[in-house]
């Protein structure tokens, strides 16, 4: 699986344009550096033309192609160990109401307290 890892990244580096298009199928971004899910910024749309934006510490690159359901906490993963959840977490995306990530979705977790 082909990893592109954030710090060797540039600021307005365009997947399709320049670097092969992402397939959140086969690759992974690795946000490297101690950066956490809750430190970056996320943006992108499914129409016109699907795409994603990821902004961190004044770089930003975009996913042309790639709408944000289709992110996962496979395809996209966080060194220090944090995740980011959009959705269902599947690659699949909407086709009717109520299909994959268009469906509710239910985050459960717990923390041992000593």
């Amino acid at each position: 699986m082909p990893m592109y890892f954030w710090s060797a990244l540039n600021d307005g580096d365009v997947f399709g344009v320049d670097y092969p298009s992402f397939d959140p199928d086969a690759h992974q971004l690795i946000f490297d550096g101690g950066i956490s899910a809750t430190d970056i910024a996320i943006d992108g749309t499914d129409e016109p033309t699907p795409f994603t934006t990821f902004s961190h510490g004044g770089k930003t690159i975009t996913f042309d192609g790639v709408e944000p359901f289709e992110l996962t906490s496979t395809n996209v993963q966080f060194a220090n160990g944090s995740v980011l959840l959009i959705g269902d977490n599947t690659t699949a995306v909407p086709t009717f109401d109520g299909d994959a990530d268009d469906a509710v979705n239910t985050l459960v977790g717990a923390r041992a307290m000593t």
